[in-house]
């Protein structure tokens, strides 16, 4: 009888659980006028294996991101205007370092000063409560500013419709509630024909905020080789993500996002004497942190 009434209790402890779990309307709820300070450090380790020779890359990049809320439209959307405030880069290989400041005016005959090019330039674009983003104006501008071609590709993962849209990916259609899973996608075709699944679960919710896991399975599967000093090389392989987002129950911005992620790749290419196919296996693993602060 003492079990029954232990099971029963356990079981309505449960339902009771269920049914009054916490949610909340995660979206964004931005005010015009309002100025928001994004900061995104990204470490990547990159290990290539070249004809019997271990290439090791280590590489730290932070951006510093300036996000204004132009206006609030009739129809719910947000008019956002971004600006690139500052890039620090450094790059490692195997013991020869190259390094970067767009504040530093000492930096401006490095190989890399073309980055302080975007420094200034803004994109605005409308946004909706829900992250879907349109009418994207300035972008074209600003990546022709960095260079040619190959200099473009370098920085497409910092300057392109895609790491906009990555941004907001978070915010889903619906109110949530803890224990909640849902997932979205991002295709990224001028990045190596990348395609990333997300997968996000509500592991908590207070009145200060929402707290995201994140897993993602990434896919590499460029439409065409990449030329890279008239060679065509071929480029394909697969990642993971793990993390963790917190966002903010009062305006549905990110107050932090961590992501560690894992990539494995094949990059393949015909030797110009041999006529035989070079496979190239290359692991990169990155650890992003993202900031926001409201100012």
């Amino acid at each position: 009888m003492k079990k029954s009434i232990l099971l029963l209790f356990t079981a309505t402890l449960v339902f009771t659980s269920v049914i009054y779990a916490k949610d909340a309307d995660l979206s964004l709820r931005l005010k015009k006028g309002e100025t928001y300070e994004i900061t995104t450090n990204m470490r990547n380790t990159i290990n290539q294996e070249m004809m019997g020779q271990l290439i090791n890359v280590a590489q730290n990049m932070t951006a510093t991101v300036l996000m204004k809320v132009k206006d609030k439209l009739p129809n719910g959307s947000y008019i956002i205007e971004q600006s690139y405030k500052r890039i620090t880069l450094n790059i490692n290989s195997n013991g020869q370092t190259l390094s970067y400041d767009t504040d530093n005016e000492a930096d401006n005959g490095s190989p890399l000063a073309m980055v302080k090019n975007i420094i200034g330039p803004s994109v605005q674009y409308e946004v909706t409560p829900d992250g879907e983003i349109s009418n994207i104006s300035g972008l074209d501008e600003m990546l022709n500013k960095i260079g040619g071609s190959q200099q473009q590709q370098m920085m497409s993962g910092v300057v392109s419709k895609e790491s906009l849209l990555s941004f907001y990916n978070y915010l889903p259609k619906e109110k949530v509630k803890e224990g909640l899973s849902y997932s979205k996608k991002i295709n990224m075709k001028e990045m190596l024909g990348t395609e990333v699944t997300v997968f996000y679960t509500v592991a908590k919710i207070t009145d200060k905020n929402i707290t995201l896991n994140v897993n993602s399975d990434i896919k590499f599967n460029p439409d065409k080789p990449i030329e890279n000093n008239g060679m065509k090389v071929n480029m394909k392989g697969d990642g993971k993500q793990t993390g963790k987002y917190i966002i903010s129950a009062n305006t549905g911005m990110p107050e932090t996002m961590e992501i560690d992620q894992t990539i494995n790749m094949t990059m393949s290419m015909k030797n110009p004497q041999t006529d035989k196919i070079i496979s190239l296996p290359i692991k990169t693993n990155s650890i992003v942190k993202t900031t926001v602060i409201k100012k």
